[in-house]
């Protein structure tokens, strides 16, 4: 388990989708060459587990009790991890994958850095590539042939290129955020159907991070889920953003409008929300027409803590009127904290109106002889050993993680900072500054904030860490490129959430 304890550094708190470019040489060293002595046993043990890790921490899961299940928003989504294929090849084209030799079973998560990160100084940054095949005249997708189809990658290192029966359908760059892929129903073919991925983590001066103490894996190192959607739906791309005014005696709420996906070929649709207390007790009814805001307020709400955290479930369901009786074509389930929390300069943190002691730990994702390809077993043992210990703060360093982290830390009550991985070098000195860089750092803090924003354990957003910022008599314009991409993370954050803090680490104060 690599949970790293430390100091946090001097930080100022500010209250206040690109395409990323072939690598064009390393003027630095990217390498987080890391000798795990100490933990030689536990690499041994999982040495012949291959990447799943579903067995390898048993022992110690078993006496922390049954693993938590994963909460999944969207109706109708399953497990899609098994049955893929590997081919660690760098080839360019799907045609030439297609037709290659050497593709090796393999189930997600699995990154091609299990084990040569702890064995090797340089480990393998190179693309290789993933497949599977799907047949929507099997029995079991043959009842659902005629409904939207989405494949949901939690995340892919460091960058990844998605066909489907030979044609793309995306691109994704940024290794540490999760994407959606629609598979377009004029693709589909009777029989079998092709699902290709190029994966690449090979050093990229575009592409953050450029440098760190942390290895760049590379692999479909989180899961992938297959979601399907009526023809009226929700939006499989987008969760509904919910914003709460809290205080003891009451807890206002308002949910934007909430995308809607599909042909519309039903008409009007309306939106009906139920908010459900921690005892099942139903505490408001809400509905409306859909593309306009939910309105309502909770009476005397249960606060969430760290050590109470207490869940609201908010049910979203999505309704086509006609002469007959009104039927739910789609729902989306999510869990709502109600809280209040405030930075003072001079008493510290306040959480629910009390002071509140932050005691906080790193934790990276990622452990040895498996990378970062981690069962939920890992991720939930990782996080209920740090709430034990006695910690209730958790900075997700040095990226975003897996969303079944952070609904693990708003059930077991832990506050969080969660961060984009914006990292020491962002404008190396043998190059101009990269638009390109900063086009890929605001698509991940879009993503970032708009797939984890409804999340109560996050108190902040982190911008980057320990930014080797550039001398403005020496480096002008790569100083200048710096402090406005900062400046512009910031603004973006505090747009698309204005409830919660920015933050940036710095070791390198009188410059910052």
């Amino acid at each position: 388990m690599h949970i790293v304890s430390r100091l946090f550094f001097s930080v100022f708190l500010a209250l206040a989708g690109a395409v990323a470019a072939t690598a064009q040489g390393d003027p630095f060293s990217a390498n987080a060459y890391r000798v795990e002595r100490d933990n030689l046993a536990e690499k041994n043990a999982a040495a012949d587990t291959g990447t799943s890790g579903v067995t390898a921490d048993g022992k110690a899961q078993s006496a922390l009790g049954a693993v938590a299940p994963r909460h999944f928003p969207w109706r109708d989504t399953q497990a899609f991890n098994d049955g893929w294929e590997y081919l660690e090849r760098n080839l360019a084209t799907p045609e030439e994958a297609a037709i290659a030799t050497g593709w090796v079973p393999v189930t997600l998560p699995h990154s091609w850095n299990a084990k040569d990160t702890i064995e090797k100084a340089e480990y393998r940054r190179d693309v290789s590539w993933y497949r599977k095949v799907l047949n929507f005249d099997s029995a079991a997708f043959k009842p659902f042939s005629d409904l939207y189809h989405y494949l949901r990658f939690g995340a892919a290192g460091q960058s990844a290129t998605v066909y489907f029966n030979g044609t793309q359908l995306a691109a994704h760059h940024g290794g540490y955020s999760a994407f959606t892929v629609e598979l377009p129903k004029h693709l589909r073919r009777q029989g079998d159907n092709s699902i290709l991925v190029r994966v690449s983590n090979e050093k990229n001066r575009h592409l953050p991070p450029l440098s760190g103490d942390f290895n760049q894996y590379g692999g479909l190192y989180r899961q992938v889920h297959l979601i399907r959607a009526n023809w009226n739906s929700f939006a499989r791309d987008v969760l509904p953003t919910i914003k709460s005014e809290t205080t003891a005696a009451a807890a206002r709420f308002e949910v934007a409008p909430i995308a809607i996906a599909g042909a519309l070929k039903t008409s009007p649709l309306k939106v009906e929300l139920t908010v459900t207390a921690p005892d099942g007790t139903v505490v408001a009814e809400v509905q409306g027409a859909a593309g306009s805001p939910l309105i309502g307020a909770v009476a005397n709400p249960l606060l969430w803590s760290p050590e109470a955290p207490n869940l609201y479930t908010f049910t979203f369901r999505l309704r086509a009127t006609s002469d007959n009786a009104p039927t739910v074509v789609d729902q989306v389930t999510l869990r709502h904290g109600f809280r209040w929390f405030e930075f003072t300069p001079d008493n510290g943190f306040f959480l629910n109106g009390k002071p509140c002691k932050l005691v906080g730990v790193s934790r990276h994702q990622d452990r040895p002889g498996f990378g970062p390809a981690l069962s939920d077993a890992q991720h939930d043992a990782d996080l209920r050993r740090i709430k034990e210990v006695g910690f209730n703060f958790l900075r997700l360093a040095h990226y975003q993680q897996d969303d079944y982290v952070l609904q693990r830390c708003d059930e077991l009550g832990l506050l969080i900072w969660e961060e984009i991985p914006l990292v020491n070098v962002i404008a190396p000195r043998a190059y101009p500054p990269s638009e390109i860089l900063a086009a890929n750092a605001t698509s991940m803090l879009t993503d970032m904030v708009t797939q984890h924003r409804h999340h109560p354990s996050i108190i902040i957003w982190g911008l980057g860490n320990e930014i080797s910022y550039s001398t403005q008599d020496e480096h002008a314009e790569l100083h200048e490129f710096e402090l406005r991409l900062i400046r512009d993370l910031n603004t973006l954050a505090h747009r698309l959430d204005p409830t919660r803090k920015t933050i940036i680490v710095s070791h390198d104060s009188d410059r910052a």
